[in-house]
């Protein structure tokens, strides 16, 4: 009896109500659902026209934040929509005519959301949108419209409000959306009718240990897409460095470019991926001392793991060497940077730190064959030590000699440690004392050691065994308090910056003014480095542009980079350095 109650009720009740369930679900990520938050806008429109929609950001109305509709004469209660960019704090609503003289008559303005919508009649509109000195006429008419006549000249009216206010009402969805119910509804009974026959016919089969693995097999390798959607992976700041693939909406327009994203939101967010992906590594490292990543990390001797992608690891093999017209170009590109800046009375700096494998080539497991030959970073010192003008800095010895006696690069990452940090930063600070008195090198000894450990190892991270594998971080503590703290940084129009601006003052203003181009080394060597100016600008980018001259007027200006992007100095120089060089 039971068993005929399981075979014949139960399981069709379970899987039907199941599938049912995912069609609801799935039904919600197609366009029969509305997904996006739109700006309609109904009026009249008295002569051909491009009327566009400017969205500010955080900073101003942007041209690539813009969308424009053509619109032509004699078009009565036209409809016009616009996307809703998405964007971190959407600002204020600009609504521009563009350079056409004319008359618009704008009856309401709606901003569609995903469940509930926002409606300025007339009325509303006179309130909450500011025209430009440029806006001939901007009136309520008897007809309950607005008048809306431009000069011709750059005419456009301002919300008085911040769309981000009305995010949460916008972006509010259902409890439950009927379409998708109602069609999901109709398959759970059709669903639960054609099983419960269909299940009728095993109500006198005898269920073996055959069936038992089959019906096993079958839910185990449901369970990560059944996961997937029941509990979706949360963006973790530790163990992933970029942003999941959303799940994106069904389009049938475009249906190819729905299964393509479809396929890398599934790779992504794969139900216990982070978890297999943990124990395939753990097993692989533990047990073969081997990586699940060969491409990206091989595993050393004593569990050094090192890096394999040449932009971070460089030429860890040291098969590449400099030519003669190599070093000769670099030379001739690092002297027009220091004879630039010269130019505006300061003082330029190069320093380039030598990666993992370059220090610690003794850890590098035994397939890899190492030449031993003279590095590219040990090639360029070695040359320009004859040009004393190039203000070249190369701390590879310091690090070769400290290792004796401390590490200087952690064991699970790609990155030099506090330690490496300050030696770094006394070998740099060193260099400019002699060109600078006010100028002091911290002491080790105004810092004590700290262990912190800390699951941001980068290539453990990428083995996903962030949480296994630490970086046991012996961080530098300063005993008193520190002279510097961070502050707002500056923005910058000209130059791509790849991380956030840091900025930090010290409160001796006497001290010099530091700019620093840089990479995420430096972020080691910012809690001493900062002792020593009064500002320190520090630039997540290698592209140096004279706008930050004219903004700063810095006394110094370092360049930092690493062994593994040295072909970056073969590159020649912007044009604003090499016309400042010439002068």
């Amino acid at each position: 009896m039971i068993k005929k109650l399981v075979i014949s009720l139960i399981i069709p009740l379970a899987v039907a109500f199941g599938m049912a369930y995912f069609i609801y679900k799935a039904l919600l990520g197609t366009d029969v659902v509305k997904q996006d938050i739109k700006l309609e806008i109904v009026l009249d429109s008295f002569q051909e026209s491009n009327f566009q929609f400017f969205l500010e950001d955080s900073v101003d109305f942007k041209a690539e934040n813009s969308q424009t509709v053509k619109l032509y004469p004699d078009l009565k209660n036209h409809k016009i929509e616009f996307d809703i960019l998405e964007m971190d704090k959407p600002g204020k609503i600009r609504l521009d005519p563009s350079v056409t003289s004319g008359i618009w008559q704008i009856k309401k303005i709606k901003l569609k959301g995903l469940y509930n919508d926002i409606e300025f009649t007339a009325d509303s509109i006179i309130k909450h949108f500011v025209p430009n000195a440029d806006v001939k006429t901007f009136e309520l008419t008897k007809e309950k419209t607005i008048k809306l006549e431009s000069s011709g000249n750059d005419a456009y009216i301002v919300s008085d409000f911040y769309l981000k206010d009305y995010l949460e009402i916008l972006e509010e969805k259902p409890i439950i959306n009927f379409l998708p119910f109602c069609f999901s509804l109709c398959c759970f009974f059709l669903l639960f009718y054609l099983l419960q026959q269909k299940m009728q016919t095993f109500s006198d089969v005898t269920f073996t240990t055959s069936h038992i693995l089959l019906v096993s097999f079958i839910i185990i390798i449901s369970l990560p897409f059944i996961w997937m959607n029941l509990f979706p992976i949360e963006q973790n700041i530790f163990t992933e460095k970029r942003v999941l693939k959303p799940k994106p909406a069904f389009d049938f327009i475009h249906i190819n470019r729905f299964f393509n994203n479809y396929t890398n939101y599934f790779e992504d967010n794969l139900g216990f991926k982070k978890e297999l992906s943990t124990i395939n590594s753990y097993y692989k490292f533990k047990i073969f001392r081997t990586s699940s990543k060969p491409d990206r990390v091989i595993v050393g001797k004593e569990s050094w793991l090192y890096s394999t992608e040449p932009e971070i690891a460089g030429d860890y093999q040291n098969l590449e060497s400099f030519s003669e017209d190599n070093l000769k170009t670099i030379k001739q590109n690092l002297e027009e940077m220091v004879n630039a800046y010269q130019q505006h009375h300061i003082k330029f700096y190069t320093i380039i730190l030598p990666t993992k494998s370059s220090i610690y080539p003794e850890h590098l497991p035994n397939f890899i064959d190492r030449l031993n030959k003279p590095t590219k970073l040990a090639q360029l010192s070695s040359y320009l030590k004859q040009f004393q003008s190039v203000n070249f800095i190369d701390i590879t010895n310091d690090f070769i000699n400290e290792k004796k006696s401390n590490d200087v690069f952690y064991q699970h990452d790609v990155h030099m440690n506090y330690r490496g940090g300050f030696v770094a930063y006394q070998k740099l600070i060193t260099e400019l004392q002699k060109s600078d008195s006010r100028i002091y090198p911290m002491k080790l000894g105004y810092y004590f050691k700290k262990l912190v450990h800390i699951p941001n190892a980068d290539l453990s991270n990428i083995l996903s065994l962030d949480y296994k594998l630490l970086n046991d971080e012996w961080y530098l503590e300063k005993g008193g308090s520190k002279s510097f703290k961070k502050i707002e940084p500056p923005k910058y129009e000209t130059i791509p910056i790849q991380q956030k601006t840091v900025k930090t003052k010290n409160h001796n203003s006497k001290l010099p003014k530091a700019v620093i181009y840089r990479d995420s080394f430096f972020n080691l060597m910012m809690p001493y480095f900062s002792e020593n100016f009064r500002e320190c600008i520090y630039i997540w980018s290698y592209e140096m542009s004279d706008e930050i001259i004219q903004k700063e007027k810095p006394d110094f200006v370092i360049l930092e980079i690493t062994e593994a992007t040295i072909n970056r100095l073969l590159n020649d120089n912007p044009k604003w350095i090499k016309d400042a060089s010439n002068k």
